[in-house]
């Protein structure tokens, strides 16, 4: 198989994985793939700070468990490598991601990391957008019919954080609010969404007026 083409099938496949790990609750602090020197062999290297509270066992049991729960992934935990924020591999690919902000993916051709001979490195954004299923676009749909407020005044107001609380709720997953309103968007951009009027103002009768 074409390395470019391998490489761009688990890219896709291990932002999945991550946006899956977020949705459950379980922080990634930094994550990439590499490519070990040794046999060419990829692995996909995560740093979670479970790891640094509960140890090693109780972390790789969360990852695995969400990694199970995955129907049809391409990943196996053969495929994970992981280890706390503190480990110098952690270091070194959050100093990697910083010289690569803005870009989707950073890559980079190496012969080390932390020590560990490599021949190649991609690295994920510090920040994956959520991708909502079929589904969960149509709650999202209805939550938004059922509320009284416009999606333009809804950022910042308690009508949208009981929207998110709502979702969360009934979806099981820790979406972002941020994301939930950015999907709003993408939703009314493709006429989804029910088209609402601003409130209108009343103003009482015998309110006084400003002098001319």
């Amino acid at each position: 198989m074409d390395p470019d083409a391998l490489v761009s099938y688990q890219l896709d496949e291990g932002s999945r994985l991550l946006l899956r790990l977020t949705e459950a609750g379980i922080e990634v602090t930094v994550a990439a793939w590499v490519q070990r020197a040794e046999d060419g062999r990829w692995l996909l290297l995560i740093a979670l700070p479970i790891i640094d509270r509960q140890g090693f066992a109780a972390g790789i049991t969360e990852v695995l468990s969400v990694l199970r729960e995955r129907e049809q992934t391409g990943i196996t935990s053969d495929d994970l490598v992981a280890f706390g924020t503190k480990d110098p591999r952690a270091t070194e690919l959050l100093r990697t991601r910083e010289q690569v902000s803005g870009r989707l993916f950073g890559r980079f051709q190496s012969t080390s990391l932390a020590g560990l001979p490599v021949r190649e490195v991609y690295v994920y954004p510090e920040r994956l957008e959520t991708k909502l299923s079929e589904s969960q676009q149509q709650l999202l749909i209805d939550l938004y019919a059922h509320s009284p407020l416009t999606l333009d005044a809804l950022p910042y107001t308690e009508e949208m954080e009981r929207m998110h609380r709502q979702f969360v709720q009934q979806t099981g997953t820790a979406v972002p609010i941020g994301d939930l309103f950015k999907a709003l968007g993408n939703l009314r951009k493709r006429s989804r969404l029910p088209r609402k009027s601003p409130p209108q103002v009343e103003i009482e009768s015998g309110s006084p007026t400003e002098s001319v």
